[in-house]
Formats: structure tokens, C-alpha cells, sequence
């Protein structure tokens, strides 16, 4: 029966070990099938130190490999946390290897790299490990030296982690010398330090080193303690491999205190959680010391079971003498029940075998299962290999399409735009005044839509980052009222701001994208208005020193959105219906966009809406205080810049570019030079025969593309002329297109269709010119003139944006003489009522069309009657504002009254 029983334990250890072995080698190939797929160079570092941590069991010269492609890679990437953590897992493997001089390289070039980057803790942790090493090899003066020093830095860095590791250290090199009274010091001192730092598995670790020590030193009580003390640690952490050890130390403790029962429930766990974590030299000790724990209560039945268990992993001559004892306990109950057991010997041999049968069957199909698991796996891992491969070909394909479709479609846009640009610089009439900016309004709607899904690539791709620079919250908003304000007067809408007055004048974050998020909002709400206002309100929340926690609404009395249809709005592409997108217009990704950008800055974009009443567009974002120091950021277009005396040459294989451009650069305006070359081996030839300041690069051109024409003109032109500045001109707009012509040599990019404004700005930048002077000088003669004037107006703003048109001029003239004494009569009624947030409200609305007309010396009332409800005294010098406001207001009505006949 035994021989039976021994049988099924032999094959019970064997499918565990080949189980267990199944599992590890899984979790290899996992790791290594991920690492054939992964990209980022920091995922693969990682898992180069995983595989390296995995084969360092089984596999010196694999560990060592992974480990070595972790730290080139970490070299190539100059991570330098990464390169220490490479070093010194080769360091350790060197160390295992017995290869002292190579790890003490390794652990040196850790320490180096972390104190020439002052990370002053680490490199105590990479002296201590140089102490080891040292240690090893049998040389304790070096290994104290070490240690002291890690010690000294842990105290002028008042880090009690270092502290306590370097006196641990210390502590076993005194143990190891056999001075135990100096090593229980260093111990005892480590214990007190590490227990005032969260590091909770280094006290453990300390803990259980201290247990260890008072055991040797038969100092059972104060073992007990600190064993106990680390066993909660583990547990707490659900570290197995430590708990089977801790349990098994208790029990051996527990063995010398003769307390059996305690010893056994110890070495029971010990044993359960060995058998679990595969710990094979714990299950030996633990049968082993079950056996002797038995033996000694003369449970001598139990005893044999586990000495057999022990014998079936490694056979001892204890067995011989256990058997004995055996023998003799049981020699009177065999002779009693020996006849018994003859009669039952066939039947009892009969079923032993069946249950061997059943049970060899149920081995073979778990087996059979576990291999079948295996291959399914392995299957499974391949195909998520070509899954990713395949996803990244996707991904890789949709980047070309936008890539192709934005150059597709901005290439033939750059020749609409630039002409019609070109085109209304001339002599026209009203009819054409009116075709050419029909074929700019469509020519900007493809380029909005084309922007729209670039913006879209980009958020998937996770490419878009947001800046942090300081900005005007106030000055935003105003922008995008005055932005809108002639779009929303055309729709008879009333649009406005509201901000509140504790919200700082500065704030740190990204103003393009906000400006982008708030103008989108506002724009669509007037787009869905038809009656009624829009409003753009800036709440504060709550605010400290640091930061101001702001809500922006966007309410509208529009046509609201059915309920059905809240939850779907914010998606890509997605109206709320088909007439919506016929009547209204837009590609359905403005809401998509800006809830991906309220997103990436911690908020939420979120609506509130009432079907026929109107909605509200709403999120909430934290952002940190600027101040009196910090400089302003406008998103106001700056002043144009004149070019003169510049030398051009303009490359693009596209005849109607090339004249486009020629046509922008070359103008009344600008004073310059410009020559032509179809491609880049003819731009090369005229380069060899001329002096240019400046090439304007097209980037796709056959025969030798921009990149290429750009790398040869750095390498090969001498004279200077390797150095001449090139901005690139393309189509193309997604990521990394900038850095690609910066990579081959460029100076600068520029995206088509180009306006010439930017242009110009561009080429100034580039070449670094100093034309401010001349700017000043202007605005300064401008503003001369001005002040040298009696006229209260200045149509100049309106004439620009109308490009002169007569019947245009005279709609504005007529809207600021039928509105503005109507909202100033409006005033005068609030002031009697004391509706001080209605006088704010009509000054500011009065503001925007005084800008238009030019009344530029109303402004300064207006801003007192704007900020009127900030003050604590309401009716300060009120009356006398309105006064002086009311004699600017009635001489612009006069002036504009005469200028009404003028353009009739």
C-alpha cells in the first residue's frame, strides 16, 4: 500500500514541476512576443530588465543579454535612471557569476551617473552595493569604507532610509567578522531609523535579518518579536515567497521552545505556501522538519508520511531508523488485525489499483489539457502579433491618407487663396468685389474642414501638446465678442461677455487652444440662434495663491437640443441630425475637437439643453496665477511687415504656385527680387551662378524633392552660401513635418496655401531683419495725424475690412446710427433705475461698434461705465462720465451723418 501511495506523490510532484515550469516559460514568451511589438524605447527597456530578472534563475548569459540591451538602448535614449537601473542589474549578475572586477565596474558606472546628476541618495545605495562586492571578495576595510561613506552622505541628507541601509550593511560585515555585539548595534540602530521612513518592505527585510540574528545568538523571545513583526509586513505586502520562509523560521524557532503545536501550524503554512510558489529547497526542509516535529510528540505514523514525502525529493538514512520506531509501535496491532488483513489483502489491492488506473488517466488528460492550453496560447500570441502588426499598418495607412489628402487639397487651395488675395488688391466692381469673396469664404470653409480633421489625427494620435505660457482670460473673450460680433449683428443676435471681476489678469496655459475651444462654442451657438443672445460667461469657482479654479459657460437662446440626442453630439462627425447639417452647414467635428481639448486640460465639457429654449455649453478647468512679472500673450494679428532690398529665390514644380508666389512676394509693397526654378537640380544650378538671401523650398518635387535639395546645398555650397536660410513650403501638416525639414537643414516650415502677411513675417524672422523702425515710424505718423485731427471717427478699420466698398461702409454707418443712440438713450434710463450691471452691459456693447467707426476717444468712458459695478461708491462721478460721453457720442452722430451723404 505504501509503495502505492508513494507512487501517486512521485507523480503528483512531477506534473506540479512540469506545471510550474509550463508557466514560467509562458511568462518568457509573453514578455518576449510583447517585445518584438512594442515601440516606445522606454516599454522595451523595461522589458529587457523583466526578461533579464526572469532568466537570472535559469539563465546567467540570457540575463545578462536582455540586461545589456536595456542599458545601449537607455544610452542611445540618455535615460539616465534607466542606464543606473541597467548597470546595476549586470552588476548583480556579474556579482552571481563570481565576476568581481566586472560587477564592481558596473556598480561604479551607477555611481557615477548618479552623482554627476546629484542624485546624491542613489548613489549612497551604489556605494553600499560597491561595499558588497568588496565584501565578496574578502577585503572588510573597503567594504566599511564604503559603507561609512554611504553613511555619512545619509546623514548630511537627513534621509533615514540611507541611514538605515548603510548601518545594516555595516551590522553583517560585523556579524560576518564575528563581532556580534557591534553587529546587534548596527542592527538595532538600522531598525529604529527604517521604522521612521513608509519604505515597508525594507523593514521587513530589517525585521527579519534582526529575528535571524537574535535566534542565532539563542536569544528566542526577542526572535520571536521580530520575526513576527516581518511575517505581518509580508503579509500585508501578499509577498508569498517571504511568508514560506518566515513561517518555516517560526517553526523551527517554536521546534527549540518546544512548542510543538505552535511549530506545527508554522511549518504547515510554510509548507502550504512553498508547494504554491514553487519554493522546492523550503518543501524539502518542511517535510523534513514536520517529520522531526511528529517524531517528537511520538506521532511516529505521521512522522514516516512526511519522511517519505522528503524521501521522494531526496533520499536520507533517517528514514532507516524512523521505520524502526515504526516497526516497533505498531508490532502488537499488526499480529492482532494480521488475519483480518489477509482476508481483505486482495480486495484492498484490487481497488488500490483501479484508483492508480483512474487516477494515471485523469494525470494524462490534465496533461493532455495543459499542453493543448499551451499550444492554444502560443496560437493566440501569434495572431495578437499580426493583430498589432496589422493595426500598426492601419494606423500607419491612415496617417498617408491625411498626409495625401490634406497636400491634395491645400496644393490646388494655395493657388485659390493666393490669387483671390491678389485679385482684390485690384480694381473692381461691386459684382466681382462680391465673387472673389465668395471663392475666399468656400476656399477657407475646405481649409476649416481639412484643419478640422487634421486637429481630430493629431488628438488620436496623442500628438497635440498643450503650452503653458501666461495670458489674459479677459482679453481672449473680448477678442472672440469682436471676432463674432459682425456675424452675430447680421443674425439680429445680441452677443456678450461676462467675467468675473476676482478672476486674475493673468493665467498660465495654452491661449491658441482655449481661443479654439471658446470660439468654436460661441460660433456654433450662433450659428443655432435665431433670435435672442449669446452670452460667454467667465465663474470662478474657488482660488488660493497658485491657482484659480474657473467655469466657462457658453448660453445661447437657440433651438436647443432634443434629449435623445445630448449623448451623442460630442461625437466625430455626428449632427443631430441630416437637416441640421443641410440647414446649418459644418462637419460635425467642432464639438468632438473641443471636448478632446477641454480633455487634455482636466476638464469636462459638458451641455445642459432645452429643445426650442436654448442650451448650455459648459466645462471647468484649474489654472495656475500669473502675475505683474509675467508677459502677456495676445492672440491679436501683429503689424505687417514691408520686405525690401531681398535677393529671393522661390522653388516649386508647380507653374501655378510659382506665379502665385511670385505675385505675393513680388508686390507694390515689398521691394524685392525674385527668381524662379522649377525643381531642385535647377534652384542648385542658379544657386552655383547667384547670391540669393533667402530660398522659399517646396518640399514634394520630382527629380530632387526640397529635403534632398536642402541636404545638398548644406553639404556641397562653400562660400557661405551652405548657410543660406531656406523655408520650406508644403502642403502637408501633419506631425513631424516640421522636424523633418529641420532635420535636413531648414530653417523654417510654412504650410499652404500661404497668406502673404505670414509670409513676409516669416522671411523677417529668418533673416533676422530689423524692421520695427520703420513700423514705429509709421504708426507714430499715423497717430500723428490722428491727433492732428478734429474728426471724431476714423473709418479706416471699416474701409479695410470692406475693401473700400461704398455700399458697405454705408450698412455700418447706418447700424451705429440706428443702434448706438438707442442703447445710450437705454443708459440714461438704467442710471435713474440704479441697473448698474445693465449700464455695464449696454457700454460694452456700445464699445464694440464705437472700435468699428473709429471713436476711439469714447473708449475711456465706456471702460468706467464697463467697470461701474466694480465699484463700492455706484454713483462716483457717474453723471459727469455720461456728460463727456454724450458730447463725443453726438459729434460722431453729426460727422457720420455727413459721411451717410457722402456714400449715398
Amino acid at each position: 500500500m505504501f509503495l502505492i501511495y508513494r507512487i501517486l506523490f512521485i507523480c503528483i510532484l512531477i506534473c506540479s514541476c512540469l506545471v510550474g515550469k509550463s508557466q514560467a516559460e509562458i511568462n518568457i514568451l509573453e514578455l518576449e512576443t510583447k517585445l518584438r511589438t512594442y515601440k516606445s524605447e522606454d516599454n522595451i527597456i523595461k522589458t529587457n530588465l523583466k526578461l533579464s530578472n526572469l532568466y537570472i534563475a535559469s539563465d546567467l548569459d540570457k540575463a545578462k543579454k536582455y540586461a545589456t540591451n536595456a542599458l545601449n538602448i537607455s544610452i542611445n535614449t540618455n535615460s539616465i535612471n534607466d542606464q543606473v537601473l541597467s548597470s546595476r542589474q549586470l552588476g548583480k549578475i556579474e556579482l552571481i557569476k563570481l565576476n568581481y572586477q566586472e560587477a564592481l565596474e558596473f556598480y561604479l558606472k551607477s555611481s557615477s551617473l548618479n552623482k554627476n546628476n546629484s542624485n546624491i541618495k542613489q548613489h549612497a545605495v551604489d556605494l553600499i552595493l560597491i561595499g558588497d562586492v568588496y565584501k565578496e571578495i574578502g577585503d572588510f576595510k573597503r567594504t566599511k569604507n564604503q559603507y561609512f561613506k554611504a553613511l555619512n552622505i545619509g546623514k548630511k541628507t537627513k534621509s533615514n532610509h540611507i541611514k538605515a541601509i548603510a548601518n545594516f550593511a555595516l551590522g553583517k560585515v560585523e556579524e560576518q567578522e564575528n563581532n556580534k555585539f557591534l553587529a546587534l548595534e548596527y542592527y538595532i540602530l538600522s531598525n529604529q531609523q527604517i521604522a521612521q521612513t513608509s519604505k515597508i518592505e525594507l523593514k521587513g527585510e530589517i525585521a527579519h535579518y534582526l529575528g535571524i540574528f537574535y535566534f542565532n545568538v539563542k536569544r528566542f523571545s526577542s526572535a520571536e518579536i521580530h520575526l513576527l513583526e516581518a511575517l505581518n509586513i509580508y503579509e500585508k505586502l501578499k509577498i508569498k515567497e517571504k511568508q514560506a520562509i518566515l513561517n518555516y523560521e517560526l517553526g523551527q524557532l517554536y521546534e527549540n521552545l518546544e512548542n510543538n503545536g505552535k511549530a506545527l501550524i508554522y511549518l504547515k503554512n510554510s509548507l502550504n505556501l512553498s508547494e504554491e510558489t514553487g519554493m522546492k529547497t523550503y518543501i524539502k526542509r518542511g517535510y523534513e522538519d514536520m517529520a522531526k516535529v511528529y517524531e517528537t510528540k511520538k506521532d511516529y505514523k505521521r512522522a514516516y508520511e512526511f519522511l517519505q514525502y522528503y524521501a521522494a525529493i531526496k533520499d536520507v538514512s533517517e528514514i532507516n531508523e524512523l521505520e524502526t520506531k515504526l516497526n516497533l509501535a505498531k508490532k502488537n496491532q499488526e499480529l492482532i488485525f494480521l488475519e483480518e488483513q489477509d482476508k481483505n489483502k486482495e480486495k484492498i489491492r484490487n481497488l488500490q489499483l483501479t484508483f492508480l488506473i483512474i487516477f494515471l488517466v485523469i494525470l494524462i488528460i490534465f496533461s493532455g489539457f495543459l499542453y493543448f492550453a499551451y499550444r492554444q496560447k502560443s496560437s493566440i500570441n501569434i495572431k495578437l502579433i499580426k493583430a498589432n502588426e496589422r493595426a500598426n499598418q492601419l494606423r500607419k495607412d491612415k496617417e498617408d491618407f491625411f498626409a495625401y489628402t490634406s497636400h491634395e487639397i491645400r496644393t490646388p487651395l494655395n493657388a485659390v487663396v493666393g490669387l483671390s488675395q491678389l485679385v482684390s488688391e485690384t480694381n473692381l466692381n461691386q459684382k466681382q468685389q462680391k465673387y472673389i469673396k465668395t471663392i475666399n469664404s468656400s476656399a477657407n470653409s475646405i481649409l476649416f474642414l481639412v484643419n478640422d480633421i487634421l486637429d481630430l489625427s493629431k488628438i488620436e494620435k496623442g500628438a497635440i501638446e498643450l503650452e503653458n505660457v501666461p495670458f489674459s482670460l479677459k482679453e481672449i473673450t473680448e477678442d472672440i465678442v469682436q471676432t463674432l460680433l459682425f456675424k452675430a449683428e447680421k443674425n439680429d443676435i445680441i452677443i456678450s461677455s461676462d467675467i468675473n471681476n476676482n478672476i486674475p489678469e493673468l493665467n498660465y496655459g495654452d491661449p491658441v487652444r482655449l481661443n479654439q475651444i471658446l470660439l468654436n462654442l460661441a460660433d456654433n451657438a450662433i450659428k443655432f440662434t435665431h433670435k435672442g443672445e449669446v452670452k460667454i460667461i467667465l465663474s470662478l469657482i474657488s482660488s488660493d495663491k497658485h491657482s484659480s479654479k474657473i467655469k466657462f459657460t457658453i448660453k445661447d437662446t437657440g433651438i436647443g437640443i432634443k434629449k435623445d440626442k445630448l449623448n451623442s453630439i460630442f461625437e466625430s462627425y455626428s449632427q443631430e441630425s441630416s437637416d441640421t447639417t443641410r440647414q446649418y452647414g459644418g462637419t460635425g467635428l467642432g464639438l468632438a475637437i473641443s471636448k478632446e481639448l477641454v480633455s487634455l486640460m482636466n476638464g469636462n465639457l459638458q451641455v445642459d439643453s432645452a429643445y426650442g429654449v436654448g442650451s448650455s455649453f459648459y466645462f471647468t478647468i484649474t489654472m495656475q496665477n500669473g502675475n505683474a512679472k509675467d508677459v502677456k500673450t495676445s492672440l491679436k494679428p501683429s503689424q505687417e511687415i514691408i520686405l525690401s532690398d531681398i535677393k529671393i529665390l522661390l522653388v516649386d514644380d508647380n507653374e501655378l504656385n510659382r506665379n502665385v508666389f511670385y505675385d505675393l512676394i513680388n508686390n507694390t509693397k515689398n521691394n524685392v527680387s525674385v527668381d524662379l526654378a522649377e525643381d531642385g537640380e535647377i534652384a542648385i544650378k542658379k544657386l552655383i551662378k547667384n547670391n540669393y538671401d533667402i530660398i522659399l523650398m517646396d518640399i514634394q518635387m520630382p527629380n530632387k524633392n526640397g529635403y534632398e535639395t536642402t541636404i545638398a546645398i548644406r553639404q556641397d555650397f562653400k562660400d557661405g552660401k551652405q548657410n543660406i536660410p531656406i523655408i520650406a513650403m508644403t502642403a502637408y501638416v501633419l506631425e513631424g513635418v516640421l522636424d523633418k525639414c529641420l532635420a535636413s537643414g531648414m530653417n523654417d516650415c510654412i504650410s499652404k496655401p500661404i497668406k502673404r502677411e505670414l509670409l513676409n513675417a516669416k522671411i523677417n524672422s529668418v533673416l533676422n531683419i530689423n524692421s520695427t523702425t520703420k513700423i514705429d515710424e509709421k504708426i507714430k505718423d499715423e497717430n500723428k495725424s490722428k491727433n492732428t485731427s478734429s474728426s471724431i471717427i476714423d473709418l479706416s478699420l471699416i474701409k479695410d475690412i470692406s475693401n473700400n466698398n461704398n455700399e458697405k461702409i454705408l450698412k455700418y454707418i447706418n447700424l451705429y446710427l440706428d443702434k448706438v443712440p438707442e442703447d445710450f438713450k437705454k443708459i440714461k434710463t438704467c442710471i435713474k433705475n440704479s441697473d448698474y450691471n445693465k449700464i455695464a452691459e449696454l457700454a460694452h456693447k456700445i464699445k464694440g461698434n464705437a472700435g468699428y467707426l473709429g471713436v476711439n476717444s469714447a473708449f475711456p468712458y465706456l471702460e468706467k461705465l464697463e467697470n461701474i459695478k466694480k465699484n463700492s461708491d455706484k454713483s462716483n462721478n457717474i453723471v459727469s462720465i455720461v456728460s463727456n460721453l454724450e458730447e463725443i457720442l453726438e459729434k460722431s452722430f453729426n460727422e457720420l451723418m455727413v459721411k451717410r451723404k457722402q456714400y449715398n
